[in-house]
C-alpha cells in the first residue's frame, strides 16, 4: 500500500500554489550556518540529538535530478519533502533543506540563514533518494524518517547543534464558539481539494485536527504559525480563500475588510476566510523556540 506524507499545499513563497522544483547541479559546494528552528510546542516529539548508526536503510542510492534539455523549474527550495513507502521501497526527492524537513519532522518556515547546495545557476540542488528498508514488511513513517536521518549523516555529512532564540509568530486562536464541527468516529482522514487556482482555493477536510490543519496552511504565511486553538480530535469543514499574500501588520477584521475590496471577486484572504468561515483568529505573537543549526553538510558520496 502506498502512503505519502503530505506536501504544503503551497511553498512559501505567500499564497502561491507550488509548480516546481530547481535545476540540475554540478559544481561543487558546501553549506555552514543553516538554521531550522524546531517549535517546541508543535513539533513536542521531534529530538535534535545526530542519528546513531541504526536505524538504516539496507540500500540507497541518491543522485541528483536532472532535467530535460531546455526545462527548469522554480519554487520554494525549502518545502518538506515528501516521503513514499511502497512496502519496502522508499522514495523521495528535494534539496537538502527539503530533506533536513522531511527527516526531522520540521516545518516550511523553520529554515533561515544560508543557502543549501547550489547547482551551476545557483539554484538549490534537487536530489532523489531511492532506498530498501531492512525486512520483510514495509517500514513506518517515523522509522523510515530514522533512517533518512542515518543518510543524511552518512551520505551528506550532515553536522549540526542547537540554539534557543525568541522569534515573530502568528498563534491561531478561536472565536467564541468556533464555526467546526467534530468529525464522527467512522470517518477516514482526508483532503480534497475542490478547486485550485492563482485565484481561488476551495478544499474540504475530513476528521483533519487543529494541529495537522496549521501545518498544511502555514506555509501560506510570512512567520510560523502555531495552534493555540486547544480544540481536541478531528473536525469536518470545508475553506475556501483567495491564496494571496498576507499583510503581516492587518487584523482578521482588516483582512476580511480588504478581501471584499478585491477586484477579481474571487474570494477573501486566508485570513479573513479562517476567521469568517470557521471562527478561527490569527494574531501576532512571540514565541520561544529551539533551534537547529547546520554546522556542515556536503554533496552526498557516489552510490
Amino acid at each position: 500500500m502506498l502512503r505519502t506524507l503530505f506536501a504544503p499545499l503551497c511553498p512559501v513563497h505567500l499564497g502561491v500554489p507550488n509548480r516546481a522544483a530547481l535545476a540540475l547541479a554540478k559544481a561543487p559546494a558546501r553549506i555552514s550556518a543553516v538554521a531550522i528552528a524546531s517549535w517546541v510546542l508543535l513539533t513536542p516529539t521531534v529530538g535534535f540529538s545526530q542519528p546513531s548508526a541504526t536505524p538504516a536503510f539496507e540500500v540507497a542510492s541518491v543522485k541528483p535530478h536532472e532535467f530535460p534539455a531546455g526545462a527548469f523549474g522554480f519554487g520554494a527550495t525549502t518545502r518538506e519533502s515528501a516521503i513514499r513507502i511502497s512496502g519496502t521501497r522508499i522514495t523521495t526527492q528535494g534539496t537538502l533543506a527539503g530533506l533536513v524537513l522531511a527527516a526531522y519532522r520540521l516545518r516550511t518556515f523553520q529554515i533561515s540563514g544560508a543557502s543549501t547546495l547550489p547547482d551551476k545557476t545557483g539554484a538549490d540542488q534537487i536530489y532523489e533518494i531511492d532506498a530498501r528498508a531492512p525486512g520483510e514488511g514495509a517500514p513506518s513513517m517515523d522509522q523510515v524518517r530514522q533512517m533518512l536521518q542515518t543518510l543524511l549523516a552518512d551520505r551528506f555529512q550532515l553536522r549540526f547543534h542547537r540554539e534557543t532564540k525568541d522569534m515573530a509568530a502568528y498563534d491561531l486562536v478561536t472565536s467564541n464558539p468556533p464555526k467546526l464541527k467534530q468529525a464522527s468516529p467512522e470517518e477516514e482522514t482526508k483532503t480534497d481539494i475542490l478547486s485550485a487556482s492563482s485565484q481561488l482555493m476551495r478544499i474540504k477536510f475530513t476528521d483533519v485536527a487543529m494541529a495537522e490543519f496549521v501545518i498544511r496552511i502555514a506555509p501560506q504565511f510570512d512567520r510560523p504559525l502555531l495552534d493555540k486553538t486547544g480544540l481536541e480530535g478531528g473536525y469536518d469543514f470545508t475553506l475556501e480563500y483567495s491564496p494571496r499574500p498576507p499583510d503581516s501588520a492587518m487584523s482578521a477584521r482588516e483582512a476580511t475588510a480588504f478581501s471584499r475590496l478585491d477586484p477579481l471577486g474571487e474570494g477573501m484572504s486566508l485570513v479573513g476566510a479562517l476567521q469568517q468561515q470557521l471562527g478561527l483568529r490569527v494574531v501576532q505573537a512571540k514565541e520561544r523556540a529551539d533551534v537547529l543549526v547546520i554546522d556542515h553538510a556536503e554533496r552526498p558520496w557516489a552510490n
